[in-house]
């Protein structure tokens, strides 16, 4: 897991998970290293099912 974050771009990145938006000091609180590995953790368990929904929903439409 790779993790940055630099004053301009304010932006988070781990491998499975990109926040990009620029954010505050009430979002740099909530946004721990810990929160984002658990964030990252549910994107990498939940987002191959995620993937099968849409493709199934997409087709249906």
């Amino acid at each position: 897991m790779t993790r940055s974050c630099t004053m301009t771009e304010q932006a988070t990145t781990t491998d499975e998970l990109a926040f990009t938006r620029p954010y505050g000091e009430q979002e740099k609180q909530i946004l721990t290293a810990e929160a984002v590995e658990f964030l990252t953790e549910l994107v990498t368990h939940f987002t191959p099912q995620r993937n099968k929904l849409l493709a199934a929903r997409i087709q249906q439409q």
